[in-house]
């Protein structure tokens, strides 16, 4: 399976990744990169690319909404998701839950009114919940 990780440059997510790549997955990575710098990561997606079973694509999620300075995942508008991820070649894609409240992005739109597969990942500190899921 190919998943998409949200945030996959950072801390939590590139964990998720390796744990992902290790049980034999595919990995797309999209991550705003509030955390680093592009170029930085572009070096980093090149040497990336050269391991089987890996996509690493630098794909900056863009708040048309608020305005481009903001990079908090937790104000992010499915509008904005969307735009990111829409040619995205993924199974699933993960989502923090912080992008979320009941299920509902901030300018009103559900999680199941995105026409793709998601996964919403509440426990930001284990990768368990998303291997639980996928085996």
């Amino acid at each position: 399976m190919r998943i998409l990780v949200t945030g996959g440059t950072g801390y939590i997510g590139s964990h998720t990744c390796v744990e992902l790549l290790q049980a034999g997955h595919g990995v797309v990575i999209l991550d705003n990169l509030c955390n680093s710098k592009a170029s930085a990561i572009e070096k980093i997606a090149a040497e990336l690319n050269k391991i089987e079973n890996l996509t690493v694509r630098v794909v900056p999620v863009k708040s048309n909404y608020w305005g481009e300075g903001i990079t908090v995942a937790g104000l992010i508008t499915s509008d904005d998701l969307i735009a990111a991820v829409r040619d995205v070649d993924a199974d699933l894609i993960t989502l923090p839950a912080v992008m979320l409240r009941d299920d509902e992005f901030l300018d009103g739109k559900k999680l199941g009114d995105i026409k793709k597969d998601f996964l919403v990942i509440k426990n930001p500190n284990s990768v368990k919940e998303l291997l639980d899921f996928i085996a």
